[in-house]
């Protein structure tokens, strides 16, 4: 694939190079060394493995970051000195990166990172007369060569399925014993030490990752953006998943259906000593209450006809209105609640999800709009309506309680909140069989609001 940018724009980000290329510092080797402090205390950590200066390949690029391990300059080195860029002039080469990213023609196919990795190696290679042509050229020409068609396989925690799924754009799968052994041939196909090098990745992949599904997608790109593609992706998938598994409506339950790596477990570990004479060491997890996904095909089928499939439809095509975009944004919020580990953790994201999609701006009483629009979509009586209400102005007070005075919510109030997440996942279950019924959030509640005055006399 051939990647080209206006004429007008190749002319801007070739100026805007030029001019960091006139702002590069030279840090003199004396200078660097003087800048090196001893540290007063270094931890013994384990030393893995040594590499030597021999074992180095290509040449060495230095990054320096602040406190937050955001990178703020980069170098590489000649004739010991470091040569590159740092502070406003760093900045300026992001800027450069992340403005060439968004142009239509590059924002599919190629990362900020790549990007910046490529304009900086230009830079390089035009300080050491390496290179004659432009920024722009060096840059399109690297990200051609790097185009690729790939398949991205991510992971997930806690998470296992019968058969695929698709959700959205991605398909969730297995990863069985025969792809981990497809995996292992691949890293070991070249080499003297092949069966070493399969049975190392196999150790430290088959017991992790063996039988677990992982969100897998197809794209044409270059790696490092194919995979923050499929990132994003994934995680809108498993925010779609997540709204149909236990934990959603049930407040002593935590969800671990996320991408491998951010599922919260917390574990413990520790030693016993006696007398110095005998050890015991105890390892567990803190918490019991997240729960692992099991999805046969009957379940699977189950959960699509309970609003998976309409959601994968719009996760696919793009929302075509206000309401679909409207309406994923408040399911994804909603979908953080499971994840969450505590009973007000959970009712906050909760809050801010209904609220997103009940309440027409800032300027609403929100208790009084809230359970009224609310108890009108999910309770088909008076009577149903009114006990919907009554716990909505309930759960308000538990919110205030803890946002006001910080009491978190006792065994005497999970009563109130797991009725009221019973009550909100049937109101989500309506919005998504409706989601195709309103042009915007504005419409539905213009809707319940017209109902209201709409019905028959009262009987006094």
């Amino acid at each position: 694939m051939t990647l080209n940018l206006h004429h007008e724009a190749l002319k801007n980000f070739n100026y805007h190079a030029e001019k960091l290329l006139k702002n590069i510092v030279i840090i003199h080797k004396e200078k660097d060394l003087s800048l090196i402090e001893k540290p007063s205390f270094e931890p013994d950590h384990f030393i893995s493995a040594t590499i030597t200066e021999k074992e180095i390949k290509g040449d060495v690029i230095i990054s320096s970051q602040n406190m937050i391990g955001i990178e703020n300059g980069r170098f590489f080195m000649h004739r010991g000195n470091r040569i590159g860029l740092c502070g406003e002039n760093y900045q300026d080469l992001l800027k450069i990166s992340k403005n060439m990213q968004r142009t239509k023609q590059l924002s599919p196919f190629i990362s900020i990172s790549f990007l910046k990795n490529n304009i900086f190696n230009w830079i390089k290679e035009k300080y050491l007369n390496n290179t004659p042509i432009s920024m722009t050229d060096y840059v399109l020409n690297k990200c051609e060569q790097e185009l690729k068609d790939l398949e991205i396989w991510i992971p997930i925690a806690e998470t296992f399925i019968q058969s695929d799924l698709q959700i959205g754009k991605v398909i969730i799968k297995t990863i069985s014993k025969e792809r981990l052994d497809l995996w292992s041939n691949l890293v070991s196909k070249e080499g003297d030490r092949k069966e070493e090098r399969k049975k190392g990745f196999m150790m430290r992949y088959q017991k992790k990752l063996q039988g677990i599904s992982a969100a897998t997608m197809k794209i044409n790109a270059e790696p490092k953006r194919a995979f923050e593609i499929a990132l994003e992706e994934s995680e809108k998938a498993l925010s779609i998943l997540r709204i149909f598994d236990p934990a959603i409506i049930h407040p002593r339950l935590n969800s671990n259906i996320t991408l491998l790596g951010k599922e919260h477990l917390e574990s413990y570990t520790y030693f016993v000593l006696n007398d110095e004479k005998d050890l015991s060491i105890e390892e567990g997890f803190l918490d019991g209450s997240g729960t692992a996904l099991e999805l046969s095909n009957k379940s699977i089928s189950m959960i699509k006809t309970m609003g998976l499939d309409i959601l994968s439809k719009v996760l696919v095509e793009g929302p075509k209105t206000n309401f679909h975009k409207q309406l994923l944004d408040s399911i994804f919020i909603y979908s953080r609640s499971p994840l969450a580990r505590d009973a007000i953790d959970k009712l906050i994201y909760i809050l801010v999800a209904i609220e997103s999609i009940l309440l027409k701006d800032d300027n609403e009483p929100i208790q009084q709009n809230i359970s009224r629009r609310m108890a009108y979509m999910i309770g088909n009586t008076v009577k149903e309506r009114k006990v919907v209400i009554e716990n909505v102005i309930k759960i308000y007070k538990l919110r205030s309680s803890f946002i006001h005075h910080g009491q978190y919510i006792d065994d005497f109030e999970y009563e109130t909140l797991l009725t009221f997440m019973r009550n909100i996942w049937k109101f989500y279950q309506i919005l998504i069989k409706k989601i195709n019924d309103f042009k915007d959030k504005q419409e539905l509640i213009d809707r319940i609001e017209y109902s209201f005055l709409s019905g028959p006399p009262a009987a006094i």
